[in-house]
């Protein structure tokens, strides 16, 4: 009776407690682990929206330069090559954010004397600042996407990153801004800026230990990325066609894919750069992204595993404890007694 007691305790009472306890477990580890999952989810688009936010305040700044020097000359106060190369140089010593400055004239815009003119300074890597004339043969700036599409369009806007041989000779954007004489077309008024500034920012970025950032040109180019070889070279479509596709649509999202440096699965956040037509990307490794919702969702299982194990045993001494006695009581008093052999017709019984 002892052990028919113990069994059915621990099975009616204890096994129940059991897998109710289990499943409370169970559930709110699994709860906790989605909602950590949620939070770093979350944590990845602030975190590109905020960059991004960045970029564009800064570049939405920088703009403003062009347009100023633009309305500057339209006034006619520096009419002369001595007067405007002496007013850009100024310009880019006052704007260290900014790689360089151009005023690129129509043919012939200061006069019959000079086909092309176009002075240009830009900041060298110690911070000295450089002057360079792109009106040379080798040159043709007429030409240039930056020069050509703002003055046919009529209109400021900012080029598709360029490697800029024989001007900057560096990896550059660059925001143009026409300019008018007596309301037609004179020349147009640039500033650049250059790549690898927003490659010192990305990687100042911290995300997990070895999440990263990386910029894509509205074409799809890699401009900041861990891998240089692939800068201007290779685009997102060519490692990763349905994050490229996504990034390259002017919206943000998020998407649980494959990283496009190391073929790990990660957890991706991307978020358009408006000016500039630019997306960018944060980069987390989904072990890394998960590591602290695993590691809280282990722990509470491992509580509940020991929670179990507490509950058996209570229930195991209980159940031990309370049928002995009743089972020596049983035995005293001889309840366990066995039927006597009667005549026939007669009343049985016990003894």
């Amino acid at each position: 009776m002892k052990v028919t007691l113990s069994s059915r305790l621990i099975t009616w009472v204890g096994v129940p407690a059991a897998l109710v306890l289990g499943l409370v477990v169970w559930n709110a580890s699994r709860r906790s682990f989605d909602r950590v999952a949620a939070q770093t989810e979350q944590l990845s688009r602030l975190m590109a929206r905020s960059h991004a936010s960045e970029l564009e305040t800064e570049l939405s700044r920088v703009q403003k330069i062009p347009e100023m020097i633009g309305r500057t000359l339209e006034t006619g106060q520096f009419d002369t090559p001595a007067k405007i190369e002496s007013f850009l140089r100024t310009v880019v010593e006052k704007n260290e954010d900014i790689y360089g400055s151009c005023i690129a004239f129509k043919p012939n815009g200061l006069g019959p004397d000079l086909n092309a003119y176009a002075p240009y300074y830009y900041r060298e890597p110690q911070g000295t600042v450089v002057f360079e004339q792109l009106a040379k043969p080798d040159y043709n700036y007429f030409q240039w996407d930056w020069y050509r599409l703002p003055r046919d369009d009529g209109k400021a806007m900012w080029t598709e990153p360029y490697f800029d041989d024989g001007g900057g000779n560096t990896i550059m954007i660059t925001y143009s801004a026409p300019f008018r004489r007596d309301d037609l077309f004179w020349g147009i008024a640039t500033i650049d800026k250059a790549m690898s500034q927003f490659m010192r920012e990305g990687q100042a970025v911290t995300v997990g230990q070895t999440g990263y950032i990386f910029i894509v040109s509205k074409q799809g180019r890699f401009l900041t990325f861990p891998d240089e070889s692939k800068i201007m070279k290779e685009s997102i479509q060519d490692v990763n066609a349905v994050l490229g596709q996504r990034m390259l649509s002017g919206e943000g999202g998020f998407l649980r894919t494959r990283d496009p440096w190391k073929g790990r699965t990660a957890w991706i956040a991307y978020s358009p750069v408006h000016n500039g037509g630019l997306s960018l990307a944060v980069v987390y490794p989904e072990d890394e992204a998960l590591a602290d919702a695993r590691q809280l969702r282990n722990e509470l299982l491992a509580t509940g595993a020991a929670g179990l194990l507490c509950l058996l045993g209570v229930l195991i001494f209980i159940a031990r404890t309370t049928s002995k006695p009743i089972a020596e009581l049983a035995h005293r008093r001889g309840i366990f007694l066995e039927p006597r052999a009667v005549p026939s017709g007669r009343q049985r019984h016990w003894r």
